[in-house]
């Protein structure tokens, strides 16, 4: 699903950028790989730049952007109107009821999206190309406050219609890093276009099984909240606002 505003909100790439270069430092530890489906580990240290938006501008994401940006307006506010347009039409009002309830601000916070999440989308975008759009990748990021660590556990996969399933060397591994002090910040995973389809998509609203996976990580692993971008913007979730969805779209 996607999102709308009530806000006139514009959001311009070259504001609010970090000022350090947005990048990752070390090189990838491959977890597992069955052809492009690939699980991998950055370790990193822990820096505010990775949260703030940046000026990343890497050949992949760039193709992507222009591509997008050919096709639609790209602000989020639009997108996320556009897409309840059609949710109202079919009609689904628990969904409509969800957008209204993003539009008015009342569930998650919309940024830039951040240099944590435009690094990923190019290995993404690296990995299964820019044109097939219905493939999705997942970031389970941690922390360790003490030792300032920070892990990015990334998933690609080229499979479509399958969303995100995060492997089991990668839950192991998070169910280890608990033990050992590390925070589950935030689970992050995109949302892609698809202009050959009524729903172009590209709008940040989580369905269902998003919202109900962040709940579910939450209970085992203490997530802190779930990020959906769309390689422009993001909508940042709190598991409050994760709880407040499921109350409306649960039957």
């Amino acid at each position: 699903m996607r999102l709308s505003g009530c806000l006139i909100l514009t959001f311009s790439l070259a504001t609010s950028i970090a000022s350090a270069k947005c990048e990752f430092k070390n090189a990838p530890t491959i977890l597992q790989q069955d052809g492009k489906t690939i699980d991998m580990l950055f370790a990193e240290k822990m820096s505010p730049e990775f949260w703030q938006a940046s000026d990343l501008g890497t050949p992949a994401l760039n193709s992507y952007r222009n591509w997008a940006s050919l096709h639609t307006n790209v602000d989020q506010i639009f997108l996320l109107k556009r897409e309840r347009a059609i949710f109202a039409k079919i009609p689904e009002p628990k969904d409509v009821m969800l957008f209204d309830q993003i539009i008015e601000g009342k569930i998650g916070t919309l940024t830039l999206s951040a240099c944590i999440e435009d690094l990923l989308f190019e290995r993404h975008l690296q990995n299964v190309g820019r044109s097939e759009t219905l493939a999705e990748f997942g970031g389970a990021i941690l922390e360790k406050e003490s030792t300032q660590e920070m892990k990015a556990y990334f998933i690609t996969t080229a499979e479509e219609d399958i969303g995100v399933g995060v492997s089991d060397i990668i839950l192991h591994s998070i169910e280890k890093d608990k033990e050992n002090g590390f925070v589950f910040r935030t689970f992050i995973h995109n949302h892609t276009f698809v202009f050959d389809n009524e729903d172009i998509g590209g709008a940040n609203i989580g369905s269902t099984p998003d919202y109900e996976a962040a709940a579910d990580y939450e209970k085992r692993f203490q997530l802190q909240s779930e990020r959906i971008t769309n390689g422009f913007h993001t909508l940042q979730y709190s598991m409050n606002d994760v709880h407040k969805a499921l109350a409306i779209l649960r039957p």
